[in-house]
């Protein structure tokens, strides 16, 4: 009976072992996961970056494109130059716009994006936080079952004895 204890013993650490280095892949996909995340959270707030620059960029251009309309309706009214002018400045202002509105939803769809993988971000790191619990607890399991194994090997060696 000792024997099968002294073996069953020895198995747990081994058992222990496997689980402890299924942990640690599985936490090393988690952090390759994070990383990725990141790396996608930095991209999105580039685009977020350049998205923004860009609408400060049509903004101006939208308020040139208007204050260089009134210019030339009071300048050169009655010419048809002057009218065919304006009319390409109202198109090029309305194409600003409509451009414009699309920078503004595409930034709110980054901004919805960034917000979800930063949830998601936070739900893998609180993975790994358990999964390092994890292995604190099977580290501590197996020191005692070494150490329980310890007392029985000294036990049966003094039975032999």
């Amino acid at each position: 009976k000792l024997s099968r204890e002294l073996k069953g013993a020895e198995l747990k650490p081994k058992l222990m072992e496997k689980e402890k280095d299924r942990i640690c892949r599985e936490m090393d996909k988690l952090k390759e996961k994070i990383q990725k995340q990141d790396l996608k959270i930095r991209t999105l707030m580039q685009e977020k970056l350049a998205a923004v620059s860009e609408k400060g960029t049509l903004e101006r251009e939208a308020k040139r494109l208007k204050d260089q309309n009134a210019i030339m309706k009071g300048k050169l009214e009655k010419k048809e130059e002057t009218r065919q002018s304006i009319e390409k400045l109202k198109s090029e202002l309305s194409t600003s716009n409509t451009r414009l509105n699309s920078l503004q939803m595409d930034l709110e769809g980054a901004n919805a994006k960034i917000s979800d993988l930063a949830e998601e971000k936070a739900s893998l790191s609180k993975a790994i936080h358990e999964r390092d619990q994890t292995i604190e607890n099977l580290n501590s399991e197996r020191s005692q079952i070494r150490s329980e194994l310890s007392e029985l090997q000294d036990t049966h060696r003094k039975l032999e004895g």
